[in-house]
């Protein structure tokens, strides 16, 4: 709410209304995190580092995932398309397939 309102005063068209650097700096939600400790912020920094190290684990598990389910996806669909071609040619050339005999004798 506090940084939406200090954004609603720096957007402001008119230049005039616009605060002055000077101003920014003396803003309360400036204020708050320029009055935490340097130990509390390098707490916080920790924080945020071990929760973004935990995302990144997360986003590489699951590129991954989608990884190896793509590799199945093709896998299977080469597969069927080999097995389909071989059956095509198999018919073709009449491989494994009883031949009729025709055996009249004149």
């Amino acid at each position: 709410r506090v940084h939406g309102d200090l954004l609603k005063v720096m957007i402001n068209p008119d230049p005039e209304k616009r605060p002055s650097a000077v101003a920014l700096v003396k803003h309360s939600a400036l204020l708050s995190t320029a009055r935490k400790s340097a130990e509390q912020l390098r707490i916080e920094l920790n924080a945020e580092k071990f929760k973004n190290s935990l995302l990144q684990k997360e986003l590489k598990k699951a590129q991954m995932a989608k990884a190896a389910a793509e590799e199945r996806a093709q896998f299977t669909d080469r597969m069927t398309t080999r097995s389909t071609a071989q059956n095509r040619i198999a018919r073709l050339t009449g491989k494994k397939m009883n031949r009729s005999v025709s055996l009249t004798i004149y």
